[in-house]
């Protein structure tokens, strides 16, 4: 008979489903959150090892595969655990057969440490059988596995805000990737309109952004605009001063131009997140703006 039939009760606290076997005592598992760390950590060597790409399982994604296992009646293994926020959500707790169909798919090296894992739980569980018939075993018994759900329930809530936090970083951290993938080949400094087309912006939008911004301002009673000094010293922005003749006083006059560089590009890209979803019709290039 295997321990997918014997019966198990689901608890509304952290602790694993109570399961025993044949005996009455009770069947060691492993939560489907100590799977799928298992299963990353093994995918993640895998990955570096030949230098490709690491892709983790999700822990939501892997509770469907055991909900959907013919082999696995998942409502007897069902359990909680808190995350990083004190929610209660959904886990599994599984015996070694059931624990051992969900990894059959996986590298050796996986299905080795489910396996080792297991019978270390067993064999520790065996070395601390109390004797029934002695009333003061029995409670020390009692006390050492309420202690002991207590230590998993404690690591499962740590594991949990360590997930939460990476997934938090990563969110964070999606603008400024984008952005720098979108300006990857984007080299030396351009105009204005040129670094709107990098950012995927309307020209008049970026120009009101380095405004507000304070990375220019126009020049008063002339035309054109004008970096501030901080903005050039951070290498963000720099001039282009170019001359022209006066079709109405034949007079030489300068003209300066903002330009943007590829690290203020960088920056900006930072600071105004990643373009919009939905793709806008394309148009002719206008000319430079300043």
């Amino acid at each position: 008979m295997s321990t997918s039939q014997h019966s198990a009760t689901s608890t509304a606290s952290n602790a694993p489903v109570n399961i025993r076997g044949v005996n009455g005592a009770p069947v060691k598992t492993m939560s489907s959150l100590e799977i799928v760390d298992v299963i990353n950590e093994e995918r993640k060597s895998d990955a570096e090892s030949v230098g490709t790409r690491f892709i983790a399982l999700r822990h939501d994604n892997f509770l469907v595969k055991i909900e959907k296992h013919p082999g696995i009646d998942s409502p007897k293994f069902l359990g909680e655990y808190k995350d990083g926020t004190g929610r209660a959500l959904k886990c599994y707790h599984l015996p070694k057969r059931e624990a051992e169909l969900m990894v059959m798919s996986e590298s050796l090296k996986v299905q080795t440490r489910v396996y080792d894992r297991l019978a270390e739980k067993e064999a520790t569980a065996a070395l601390s059988t109390p004797d029934f018939n002695d009333p003061v075993a029995m409670a020390r018994a009692w006390a050492d596995a309420k202690q002991a759900e207590r230590d998993e329930a404690a690591r499962a809530n740590l594991e949990a805000a360590q997930r939460q936090h990476l997934e938090h970083q990563v969110a964070e951290q999606a603008p400024a990737v984008a952005g720098f993938d979108r300006i990857a080949n984007a080299e030396g400094a351009m105009c204005i309109t040129d670094a709107a087309k990098n950012l995927q912006l309307q020209p008049h939008k970026l120009r009101d952004n380095l405004i507000q911004m304070g990375w220019m301002y126009r020049r008063q009673g002339k035309g054109g605009y004008v970096a501030y000094q901080d903005k050039i010293h951070a290498g963000y922005l720099k001039h282009k001063v170019g001359t022209y003749t006066d079709p109405e006083t034949g007079e030489r006059k300068t003209n300066p131009q903002v330009l943007v560089t590829s690290k203020g590009l960088a920056q900006l890209s930072k600071l105004l997140g990643p373009p919009p979803v939905a793709p806008t019709k394309p148009t002719r290039n206008p000319s430079c703006l300043n």
